[in-house]
């Protein structure tokens, strides 16, 4: 099912980003035109501005330099789809992909996909027993857990399982375990929801950048409206650093819940009522984990504009909810 859910939602992404690249290059002829025009316009000023100082000088290395600058965008709008919207969108995709080890969106929900399964399943098997009692299993021997062995599991640990006895002894921490596990599953399917919606978003956002990108790049000619062009070029890094950011989002949530589940069964437990402890703290650990990520991963594309305007992730709303509310009112009347 998760091969079959990466698979549909890797094709939408797919058809999100052929279809961006059919109209990326719809404006390209109305930006070559515009660049003339503003050539022109240029030059004309420069002539005026010649005669008015009679400083030729000058004049001709303004010339020289919007010349330039018509070249670069000639050249930029000669191979707009290829080359400006490749190297956006290439270096966006290396870069998430060296991060997350993945390729493609499919990948990608089933690396979050398996880190949710981790949530619900552990790996800890009895795999060699030792007789306790006065008959039967030499030490050593590989056998089934019974009546008078002990049992070590794969990381050296006792009590691989709880018996019926510690669950019913211990069923409110066997509940909240469970509860706080089902609250860690919402939480990573609303990170999933956040991850997929951002990377759209962004892709969106790209696109409509790339598209309008053909006449906002001309501007760059004259330099009173050169603020066009950096605008744009901004508004493309923010873009391409959103993707960059979410992919970093998984990488480090999915790393988190690999690396709690892990230690967790590596946790020495003698008693069945230890293993519930543990199972217990573990959970509680990856419900915090997984609701700080879907919070960060909903801040990607303020993260992404942060990192490239050098501001930070203004915290000052987390914890004002309703409830948060209620118990600062109930504070100030007990003062």
């Amino acid at each position: 099912m998760a091969i079959a859910l990466g698979s549909f939602f890797d094709d939408m992404y797919s058809k999100a980003v052929e279809l961006m690249s059919a109209n990326a290059g719809a404006l390209v002829t109305d930006g070559q035109d515009l660049a003339g025009v503003l050539l022109l316009i240029t030059l004309a000023w420069i002539v005026v501005v010649w005669a008015l100082s009679s400083n030729g000088v000058t004049a001709m290395m303004d010339a020289i330099g919007v010349i330039t600058r018509y070249s670069i965008v000639s050249l930029l709008l000669a191979g707009w789809v290829g080359t400006v919207g490749g190297f956006f969108q290439s270096n966006a995709n290396d870069l998430a992909q060296r991060l997350t080890g993945v390729r493609s969106v499919s990948e990608t929900v089933n690396l979050m996909m398996a880190g949710a399964g981790r949530l619900l399943v552990g790996e800890r098997i009895a795999t060699e027993c030792q007789d306790t009692s006065s008959a039967g299993v030499l030490p050593g021997q590989v056998a089934e857990a019974q009546v008078g062995q002990s049992c070590l599991n794969k990381a050296g640990t006792h009590a691989t399982t709880a018996s019926w006895y510690d669950i019913l002894v211990d069923l409110p921490m066997v509940f909240v375990t469970w509860l706080l596990r089902l609250v860690a599953l919402l939480m990573m399917g609303l990170f999933l929801a956040a991850y997929l919606s951002v990377i759209f978003m962004a892709e969106i956002l790209f696109g409509l950048g790339l598209t309008l990108g053909a006449v906002l790049v001309p501007w760059l000619i004259w330099k009173r409206t050169e603020w066009l062009f950096d605008g744009w070029l901004k508004f493309m890094v923010a873009s391409s650093l959103t993707k960059v950011v979410a992919a970093f989002m998984v990488m480090a949530t999915a790393s988190l819940v690999m690396g709690v589940k892990t230690f967790s069964e590596a946790v020495p437990t003698t008693t069945g009522a230890d293993l519930i402890a543990v199972d217990e703290i573990t959970a509680f650990l990856l419900c915090v984990i997984c609701a700080m990520g879907t919070y960060l991963m909903w801040q990607v594309p303020g993260i992404a504009s942060s990192l490239m305007n050098g501001g930070s992730i203004s915290v000052s709303q987390f914890g004002a909810g309703t409830h948060s509310r209620r118990l600062n009112q109930m504070a100030a009347k007990q003062k």
